[in-house]
């Protein structure tokens, strides 16, 4: 298994575009569009949630299984809360239906700030 890939992200507005380049320098040399579009949509969504609702460094963890990708985001913060949730106005929070929908598996682990998302990106 290959290792993973760890970066940490600065704590700007600008670490969700700082992860897609990431995700687009390390994958697009195995990984058909389709495949890096969506682990860019993951990824970002992840990342900009720890930087609106989290605390402290952003590390962003990528790493190929197989036929999947698994995107890890972590800060130092504590109990991330991973609800889907619809948004009465219609503005904003739709980013974990994104991920839920585009992810073949995701969570977070428990009294951590760790969210997690596998994708299928096999051929």
């Amino acid at each position: 298994m290959p290792r993973p890939i760890e970066v940490p992200l600065p704590r700007e507005r600008s670490c969700a575009a700082i992860a897609r380049r990431l995700v687009e320098r390390h994958f697009s040399y195995e990984l058909d569009a389709h495949a890096i579009e969506n682990l860019k949509l993951v990824a970002t969504e992840l990342v900009d949630n720890a930087y609106l609702h989290g605390e402290g460094e952003i590390q962003l963890r990528l790493q190929k299984l197989g036929p999947c990708v698994r995107v890890e985001v972590i800060d130092e913060g504590q109990d991330a809360e991973i609800r889907v949730r619809p948004n009465p106005t219609g503005v904003g929070g739709h980013g974990l239906q994104l991920v839920q929908r585009l992810a073949s598996a995701w969570g977070a682990r428990e009294g951590t700030a760790h969210v997690w998302a596998e994708l299928w990106v096999a051929r």
